[in-house]
């Protein structure tokens, strides 16, 4: 039997909806996308995401989230060096103690600062491959299981939990061709190459070379 294959054209970067970004807005479609910041001349994925409703729907469910302490909130200007500093721990993983409360409450000025530079600091990415729950599922689930599996520092910023759907024994597997779009990706400050084994995708443009950190060319869901 023929193996099932996909192809995902990842498009980007886009800035965060509302956000004053130089980069072009985040289109209003469905797809598999991308959380990520400046690295080392490119992009270094920090999550990967689905919807099968227009994303600026989605994304302004995840500002909600953000800015209502449900998620985890990072220090971007140490992510960009590759470096997990975590400013607040969310709820989203934890029960809500009235102590967490009240310390969120506290530092609400704080933590939203951090979000606003955050939200900011993210350069999307988005893939389209049509609407079918299943195969947007298993292919945030095996991103995300690619990027645990990477070296440092490319796996030191992700975020642990998430409920994941990986390809299930009934299915067949299906191999995932990725791609990138010829727009460059890094405007920000860029880190020092780390040492070690990486995954690049790499495609050249006519005056530059976009990387994508952490996903390998093809690989299997």
């Amino acid at each position: 039997m023929k193996k099932l294959q996909i192809n995902a054209d990842w498009n980007g970067p886009y800035s965060w909806p509302k956000m004053n970004s130089d980069l072009p807005s985040l289109p209003n479609m469905p797809g598999v996308y991308l959380f990520t910041v400046d690295f080392d001349g490119g992009c270094m994925i920090y999550a990967a995401g689905y919807t099968g409703r227009p994303l600026q729907i989605r994304f302004h469910e995840h500002t909600r989230l953000y800015m209502s302490g449900i998620y985890n909130v990072l220090d971007i200007d140490a992510m960009r060096l590759g470096i997990r500093k975590v400013i607040w721990h969310g709820f989203w993983t934890k029960e809500r103690l009235p102590d967490k409360e009240h310390e969120y409450v506290r530092r609400k000025a704080e933590i939203d600062n951090a979000v606003r530079h955050q939200l900011f600091g993210f350069r999307i990415f988005v893939a389209n491959i049509g609407t079918q729950p299943r195969l947007m599922k298993r292919l945030e689930a095996a991103i995300m299981d690619i990027l645990y599996e990477q070296p440092p520092p490319f796996s030191d910023i992700l975020d642990r939990g998430m409920s994941l759907s990986r390809r299930w024994e009934s299915e067949s597997p299906i191999t995932v061709t990725s791609s990138l779009s010829e727009r460059p990706c890094s405007i920000g400050p860029c880190a020092r190459r780390p040492r070690g084994a990486r995954l690049l995708l790499r495609q050249a443009a006519s005056k530059s070379t976009v990387i994508l950190h952490g996903l390998p060319r093809q690989f299997e869901i």
